[in-house]
């Protein structure tokens, strides 16, 4: 089986980065992004895990469909960095497979 990304849809970018700066506001700026906030964002991004300061990161979704083979699912679902909406049931398609 061969390893494939389709359908990648990415929703809530300009509003994360817009939002990287709120720590260091006292007015939520609400306007259209500017160079700084692409360059604070890109700051914040290549910080150290656990640090804190990408967690602006967290409010950037990205949906897609995978098709993977088994033993890269077992993985990917062993260091959980993303929430499975649905998946194919080999319970449900055992007979259908070939």
């Amino acid at each position: 089986m061969e390893f494939n990304i389709s359908g990648t849809e990415v929703y809530g970018l300009e509003k994360a980065i817009k939002a990287s700066g709120n720590p260091m506001r006292t007015m939520i700026e609400t306007g259209p992004l500017e160079e700084k906030d692409m360059a604070r964002a890109f700051r914040l991004g290549q910080t150290h895990h656990g640090e804190g300061h990408d967690n602006f990161l967290k409010g950037i979704i990205v949906q897609m469909n995978v098709t993977a083979p088994l033993f890269w699912w077992k993985q990917a679902q062993r260091y959980h960095w993303f929430d499975f909406v649905s998946s194919q049931s080999t319970m449900h398609c055992l007979l259908k497979f070939s």
